[in-house]
């Protein structure tokens, strides 16, 4: 029979492998967590064998290393294309209302920021950066100081997060923002993926009457502008819906608009969508360049409303 001290020996012995099992049990959800991504296979090859690397970008920004800067980190096209120096968010009709409210104090999220051009772009027009958030799934931020020079006077907030699989950092977040820009970035996943994406993006928003509590509908000059719950961007598109080769799929406006259809009724809200697909060279994309997309491929525009 055991002593007093030799049990108490084998209760600690017991509770040391219990808190020891725990540990690792934890930490194996933390890197379970880490292998999560919503990432393109192709944005970690880091190969410039690729339709979408320009070996040179000359007139479109100076040549030097930021941009291997960007490409050692992802391989994304609008890296190797040089279209990050094109902010796309301007073109959408719905641009002079967001810079309005953001006035008034709105807040933003920009998810898939990459280097905050096109945040750094509402500044320039007016938007007070302290109102600006952005995501993206991995650091191109740093870089973005380095191009523009800015880290002392550019406030906007930058979040390392996944949009698909949040983190404590981006679900801070949920319930604080009237505005979510989101420039391509949907058209790299399948449909359901983006019915997923959609679902986290709508924990985002305030309610409706928070919004309204802090935004006017008026602007005082008899203009109404957004109070809550918009969702702008752009995104590959196609003349007909369809699933690309890289099993993702590209909307119509039809499509596109079934599918907040769908969101509304998985979420209990309502949405009213407008999109439309314009030609590349409407937004400042060379068309030659977008070639190896396919000649169906077209920019798909989109201002998203919540109505309930």
């Amino acid at each position: 029979m055991a002593t007093a001290t030799e049990q108490h020996q084998q209760s600690q012995q017991g509770d040391q492998h219990g808190h020891q099992q725990q540990k690792e049990n934890e930490e194996g959800k933390e890197e379970e967590e880490e292998l999560k991504t919503s990432e393109p296979v192709y944005a970690r090859a880091k190969s410039k064998d690729v339709p979408w690397w320009l070996e040179s970008i000359e007139g479109k920004v100076r040549e030097g290393s930021e941009r291997e800067l960007l490409w050692n980190i992802r391989s994304y096209p609008c890296t190797g294309l040089g279209a990050f120096l094109n902010p796309l968010l301007p073109h959408s009709p719905a641009y002079p209302s967001i810079i309005k409210t953001l006035q008034q104090g709105a807040t933003l999220l920009d998810i898939g920021c990459f280097i905050g051009h096109d945040l750094r772009r509402l500044v320039i027009d007016g938007a007070p950066s302290s109102n600006l958030y952005a995501v993206d799934v991995v650091n191109h931020w740093d870089v973005g100081y380095l191009m523009f020079r800015d880290r002392q006077k550019f406030s906007a907030r930058f979040v390392e997060g996944d949009v698909m699989f949040p983190n404590q950092a981006l679900k801070a977040l949920e319930g604080r923002m009237n505005i979510v820009s989101i420039v391509s970035v949907l058209h790299q996943w399948g449909l359901e993926d983006q019915v997923q994406a959609l679902k986290e993006i709508v924990k985002l928003f305030r309610s409706k009457d928070d919004a309204e509590s802090i935004i006017p509908q008026g602007n005082g000059h008899g203009q109404a502008v957004p109070s809550s719950s918009l969702v702008v961007g752009f995104q590959i598109g196609s003349l007909s819906a369809r699933i690309t080769e890289r099993n993702t799929y590209r909307h119509d406006p039809v499509s596109f608009t079934k599918l907040w259809e769908r969101l509304g009724q998985e979420t209990d809200t309502r949405w009213e969508c407008d999109a439309k697909l314009r030609e590349f060279e409407d937004v400042g994309v060379d068309g030659a360049e977008s070639a190896f997309l396919g000649e169906d491929a077209r920019m798909l525009q989109f201002v998203v409303r919540r109505v309930k």
